[in-house]
């Protein structure tokens, strides 16, 4: 099978955003598929198993990296979905786990062999919306919970532009990566936004999500970086005036207790 005899079905409908329960949410898979244009997502989508490139491993729905996962994850999250022989197939270029809890590198890496050993394998895009919204995201929430404490009382659109930042980030407020600057200016930032999550100051927030550009240098990658934390910040900045409205009636809300 190739991409040309997809089954009905398998592709979005004609507005896709609609598929998406937030503007986070659709912000996020809008930058992980189609560049940051969450109309481009119906021409774009591949229900086949992709590789993006040399630095990503298999693909499947919404960005799902097999190299970034596992094969326990895989098999919980895409159970309901794909079939044992499908699963059975994307497995081996996936991470394992073993009984001690320690990862076991993949079986197999990602090649032009990988897509003609997986071409079978067709995700319907409801049902990759349906993974990434129900099973990853939350998974991505908890970590940016864990990150930011009181990120889970944020209005939904700091929280989307949060999330956003953290599924293409990590959590972590370290890195073994970059120079020792760009470690210094992680950590800062982080620092800020923890801050920040804490006074529920979403101006703030918006400010360090921009000032984050000064840590992406690398000539091939930047200035995709910097468009996609210029559109977490403008989530906030163009939603300010609901995100007002949220904390004003909001019963959780009382702004004497950051005083």
């Amino acid at each position: 099978m190739d991409f040309y005899d997809i089954p009905p079905g398998a592709l979005p409908a004609a507005d896709p955003a609609k598929a998406f329960s937030s503007p986070g949410s659709a912000l996020i898979a809008a930058w992980e598929q189609a560049g940051g244009d969450v109309k481009a997502l119906r021409k774009v989508y591949n229900p086949l198993p992709h590789w993006p490139d040399s630095k990503s491993g298999l693909t499947i729905g919404m960005g799902y990296d097999l190299n970034h996962q596992n094969d326990q994850l895989l098999k919980k999250e895409w159970g309901k979905v794909l079939s044992p022989e499908d699963l059975a197939k994307l497995s081996d270029y996936t991470p394992s786990i073993s009984s001690k809890g320690k990862l076991i590198p993949k079986a197999k890496k990602p090649s032009k062999a990988a897509l003609v050993a997986t071409k079978d394998v067709v995700i319907k895009y409801d049902d990759a919306v349906k993974v990434y919204e129900e099973k990853v995201l939350p998974r991505y929430q908890a970590m940016a919970n864990d990150a930011f404490p009181g990120f889970a009382s944020l209005d939904p659109y700091t929280q989307g532009a949060l999330l956003s930042m953290v599924y293409n980030r990590g959590p972590a407020y370290s890195t073994k990566k970059g120079s020792k600057k760009a470690r210094a200016l992680r950590k800062k930032h982080f620092m800020e936004i923890r801050e920040a999550v804490f006074k529920h100051d979403t101006k703030a927030i918006e400010a360090v999500l921009r000032a984050m550009k000064s840590e992406h240098t690398n000539r091939a990658t930047k200035k995709g970086l910097h468009r996609r934390r210029d559109a977490e910040a403008d989530l906030i900045k163009d939603h300010q005036q609901e995100i007002d409205k949220f904390y004003k009636t909001s019963p959780m809300w009382d702004p004497n207790f950051y005083i």
